[in-house]
């Protein structure tokens, strides 16, 4: 389970990007503000990004599969959206 995938670049996600690529994980960060997430990737060989919106679910139906883990940091009303298609994925 080395390849992750983060939904949303705000402020706490950098602590957990930082930590995942320091420890060789494969990072990809969805977000709408892909400045924000190439911030904290840093050019790291093992981080990439992604401009990514809620509403195009076949692309987020795409991400999860390619990723072992998806971590959710978007606001509470997409959770649910993103929990079925990880369940829908099997991830």
């Amino acid at each position: 389970m080395n390849k992750v995938l983060i939904l949303g670049a705000g402020m706490v996600v950098k602590p957990m990007v930082e930590y995942l690529l320091e420890n060789n994980f494969i990072v990809k960060i969805a977000t709408t503000t892909r400045e924000k997430a190439d911030k904290m990737i840093r050019d790291h060989p093992n981080g990439s990004s992604l401009r990514w919106s809620t509403d195009e679910t076949e692309i987020l139906e795409k991400l999860v599969k390619d990723h072992d883990i998806t971590v959710s940091f978007l606001p509470y009303r997409y959770h649910a959206q993103v929990a079925r298609t990880c369940i829908k994925c099997r991830k």
